[in-house]
């Protein structure tokens, strides 16, 4: 498939096989086209040394934070069962933006709404309440 002039195509995941893992350097994004992924956070003192925050499916973009602010991976994320993603490079994911604004604007809306879960999150655990 061929997006504002650049090839892209569907990368199937298998169940429990990692898309990235926390800490690497990330060159790109991806869209969950189908299936679920799990996202996971390091966490010595836990069950496992990690986490899961939270889950995302169809429509879902994962990735997005390394491309965006330059840094490593703030999570690792998996595969909860066969699922299918669409990559798109650190170039296309800029392009895409310049080329269609309301991309931004969707992006920056989920970013600030899994701020908001955080926070939720955050508040709860100081408050000893079960998330």
């Amino acid at each position: 498939r061929t997006v504002t002039g650049v090839q892209t195509c569907a990368l199937p995941i298998y169940p429990d096989q990692e898309l990235f893992h926390q800490g690497d350097m990330g060159d790109a994004a991806y869209i969950v086209i189908d299936g679920e992924v799990g996202i996971l956070i390091d966490a010595p003192t836990a069950p496992g040394g990690r986490i899961e925050v939270a889950r995302l499916g169809r429509g879902a973009i994962v990735g997005e934070i390394a491309i965006l602010c330059d840094v490593p991976r703030t999570a690792t994320v998996i595969s909860t069962g066969k699922t299918v993603t669409l990559r798109i490079s650190k170039e296309l994911f800029f392009r895409l933006i310049e080329e269609f604004p309301q991309i931004a604007v969707e992006v920056m809306r989920e970013l600030a709404h899994r701020l908001e879960k955080t926070n939720l999150q955050l508040r709860e655990a100081r408050a000893g309440k079960p998330h």
